[in-house]
Formats: structure tokens, C-alpha cells, sequence
């Protein structure tokens, strides 16, 4: 499995969003469809929508560094519903479905 970085891909959104290019540029089509949330949480729930309508949701989950977010989306991750599966370690959690 494959895990991108949450941060990164919210960065590279926002820095498409300014720029006339198109697409990720990250070799996987399914992130064409994928929109950042407001907060941390939906963006998750966005990716996995895409990755899901791309049929890929064996393939790709996230990885979050604690450091890149603020506790209170850390407790609002930490309490996505049971079908979201959640590896958690010193600095990293990794998300997948």
C-alpha cells in the first residue's frame, strides 16, 4: 500500500489551484477528483470518496506527521468511524480504509 502525505497534497492542491497547470502530477488519477475539506478530517473523508470512486482503496491510504496538525484535529482523526483503519506511532499516523 502506498501512503501520501496529507499536508503535501493539501499543498500541492493549493499551489494548482494558482498556478494553469492541471491534475496532481503525482502519477495517480484518482486525486484528480480529490478537493481538500475545510478541516483536516474532511479532507480525509475526500480522499478516501476519490479513492474509492477510482476503485484504488487497496492501494493508497494517508500518512499525517502529528507535528503538521493541531491536537484538535489530531482527536477528531483519532475518531473517524471503525471502517477507517488507523496505525498510530510517535510521529506518524497512517490511515487507510
Amino acid at each position: 500500500m502506498t501512503f501520501l502525505e496529507l499536508t503535501d497534497l493539501e499543498k500541492k492542491y493549493n499551489e494548482i489551484l494558482t498556478s494553469t497547470s492541471r491534475g496532481f502530477a503525482f502519477g495517480h488519477e484518482f486525486l484528480d477528483m480529490w478537493v481538500p475539506g475545510i478541516s483536516k478530517e474532511e479532507s480525509i473523508k475526500n480522499f478516501f470518496e476519490a479513492v474509492k470512486l477510482y476503485n484504488v482503496e487497496k492501494e493508497f491510504g494517508l500518512k499525517i506527521y502529528k507535528k503538521n496538525i493541531k491536537e484538535k484535529d489530531l482527536n477528531k482523526i483519532i475518531s473517524l468511524p471503525e471502517n477507517y483503519k488507523l496505525t498510530i506511532n510517535d510521529e506518524i499516523i497512517e490511515i487507510n480504509i
